[in-house]
């Protein structure tokens, strides 16, 4: 990580830093992953698992990470007995442009919103001028009441 932090972003490869960090974790239990580099108006991403991003565009997703999945609800999980796991990570590049809106987040967005509610929130949140610290806690708190209040 420390190699990450100390490149220019253009250096910046995502699944080498989710090999280098998952190499050196020594903690119990399993983890998805999504790293991101931004170099001007190119984006690198590695995934593993259901977390993930998208890139929205004037009001449109123009692009989502695909999960990764071996079945339904059974994401690909980073953990010890699984020593290949993190070459599994599936790398892919996304031209961004000034004004694009980047959402990464876990499935306890993804599972609990459709790409088209997270359009909407995003779209709410930026005609009210907020933040982008405050259209993730909009997002959350959205995604928190479809799990809690609806089941979704």
């Amino acid at each position: 990580m420390r190699n990450a932090e100390r490149s220019t972003p253009a250096a910046v490869d995502p699944k080498s830093v989710i090999m280098a960090v998952f190499s050196r974790t020594k903690a119990a239990g399993s983890s998805t992953a999504c790293i991101l580099s931004l170099a001007g108006n190119h984006l690198r991403a590695a995934n593993f698992g259901d977390s993930g991003f998208m890139v929205i565009r004037r009001g449109s997703v123009i692009f989502r990470s695909p999960a990764q999945v071996w079945g339904f609800n059974v994401p690909y999980q980073l953990e010890g007995r699984l020593r290949e796991g993190p070459g599994r990570a599936e790398e892919m590049a996304v031209e961004v442009q000034s004004g694009d809106v980047v959402v990464a987040a876990t499935d306890g967005l993804f599972d609990n919103l459709f790409p088209e509610d997270v359009e909407a929130v995003v779209g709410r949140c930026l005609s009210e001028g907020l933040e982008p610290q405050m259209v993730a806690r909009e997002l959350a708190e959205v995604a928190h009441v479809n799990d809690v209040v609806l089941g979704v």
